[in-house]
């Protein structure tokens, strides 16, 4: 279990990336997958998104998080993990785009069409934002032991 690769560009802008990621993909019990790590400029990024990181999954096991340059250093953390809870959807087949095109995806087998909901009202971003601060809070020791 737990995230077998991360391959970060730009390592410089954000410390200890790799090593969050992994804690945090062990907690939620992922299964063995590869995430790409770019930074983006907002201007980049935004396009609609309110967000501070973008996740696209690639293939079944590959998945690329566009992180926004933005990102205050003490939230890093949060946007990580909000992300890895994504990849968790994604694994349980929770979450799943019936019509990427169209906007529509299936999450916990309710149709959302994502045209009718803003960013924050969104079912599986409710969701990840919730589990990603409270991971961030339970794991808050252990997460400064990483990042020493």
């Amino acid at each position: 279990m737990g995230i077998s690769q991360v391959n970060v560009v730009n390592r410089s802008r954000y410390e200890h990336v790799e090593e969050v990621m992994t804690y945090m993909s062990e907690q939620l019990l992922l299964d063995t997958v590869t995430v790409l790590l770019t930074h983006q400029g907002y201007a980049t990024l935004a396009q609609g998104h309110e967000d501070y990181a973008i996740l696209r999954k690639l293939s079944p096991r590959l998945y690329r998080i566009y992180l926004s340059k933005r990102i205050p250093k003490y939230y890093i953390s949060t946007v990580l993990t909000h992300e890895l809870v994504h990849i968790q959807q994604y694994q349980l087949g929770k979450l799943f785009f019936l019509d990427q095109e169209k906007r529509k995806l299936s999450y916990n087998g309710d149709v959302i069409d994502l045209g009718l909901y803003e960013y924050k009202d969104r079912p599986h971003e409710i969701d990840a934002q919730q589990k990603a601060e409270y991971l961030v809070i339970v794991h808050k020791k252990a997460l400064k032991k990483v990042l020493k």
